[in-house]
């Protein structure tokens, strides 16, 4: 006769959190806090990157604009002075004057690709790098080349490279603040349904008492049980960031070719941003248990 296999039984939560009561609206309300949070970390981090690649792209280079001189020849003319002044200053690497196809280039994310057809005032310009350490005299360059080329200007970028600096870390203290408040709020929410779940519970909770348990184990419960159901709404959050993020990128190609580089965080990047549904997760779990011990401690 064949022997018949016991039937295995799952463990059965003491308490019947999730049945009934308002946790069950936890993954709902988590969700979107985490992909606000997630999203502002993003911007946070690629503000860092950007502004490190400001920083190394324009310390150190000048550019040289000098208006149109009404035919080639004169046009040649002046950049090859220009260049000769320039290339006599020590602190001076190298002088590269832009072709017509580069400045187009430059230009086209304002004002479009049909330059040549528009017709417009387009500058001479002239890259100029120099020793990041020794910075050139570009009050007395300009002046002396306004001399020889009436109307030429420098820019050596400082002036620029310090205001995309400060908005930069602006932006960057902004989104910190802004996750913070974010998570804050979300383990906040979380810990005010665990309350509302010791009050409907209230019954369960006295009968375990009587039956000999403790604040403690029973106060875990209800943390383990908020921290599963913060994680459930905290990978639905980050599987929607990722879902926006093919769709930001189309919307903001035309921004991004006029002003910031392409799209791309490291793999240290990668893991703070998964760090953060976790600590979501992890703080609504730790913050639910503490407050659930804390108003048992009270009771009578």
């Amino acid at each position: 006769m064949a022997k018949q296999a016991t039937p295995r039984v799952g463990r059965v939560a003491d308490i019947p959190l999730g049945s009934v009561g308002p946790d069950r609206m936890i993954p709902f309300l988590v969700a979107p806090m985490t992909f606000l949070a997630v999203l502002l970390t993003i911007v946070a981090l690629e503000t860092d990157n950007l502004a490190k690649r400001w920083h190394t792209d324009l310390t150190g280079r000048a550019t040289v604009q000098i208006p149109p001189q009404g035919t080639p020849s004169a046009d040649d003319q002046a950049i090859r002075k220009a260049v000769a002044l320039l290339a006599q200053a020590p602190e001076i690497q190298s002088v590269a004057p832009l072709s017509t196809s580069q400045v187009d280039l430059l230009l086209s994310p304002w004002l479009g690709s049909e330059l040549q057809s528009a017709e417009l005032p387009v500058p001479l310009v002239i890259d100029v790098q120099y020793d990041r350490d020794t910075e050139p005299d570009f009050a007395g360059l300009s002046a002396r080349l306004g001399e020889i080329v009436p109307g030429a200007t420098i820019d050596d970028h400082a002036g620029a490279l310090a205001d995309l600096l400060e908005a930069a870390d602006s932006l960057r203290t902004i989104a910190i603040a802004l996750i913070l408040i974010v998570l804050t709020t979300a383990v906040a929410v979380v810990v005010a349904i665990v309350m509302a779940g010791l009050v409907i519970h209230r019954p369960v909770i006295e009968l375990l008492h009587v039956c000999g348990a403790s604040d403690r184990y029973i106060a875990n419960q209800f943390g383990v049980h908020a921290m599963w159901r913060a994680a459930r709404g905290a990978v639905i959050g980050a599987a929607l960031v990722l879902l926006f993020l093919p769709l930001a990128a189309t919307w903001l190609s035309g921004f991004r070719q006029a002003f910031v580089p392409e799209f791309g965080l490291r793999v240290d990047q990668w893991i703070m941003i998964c760090a953060v549904p976790l600590c979501m997760a992890l703080a609504s779990g730790l913050f639910a248990q503490i407050v659930a011990r804390a108003l048992l401690a009270r009771l009578p």
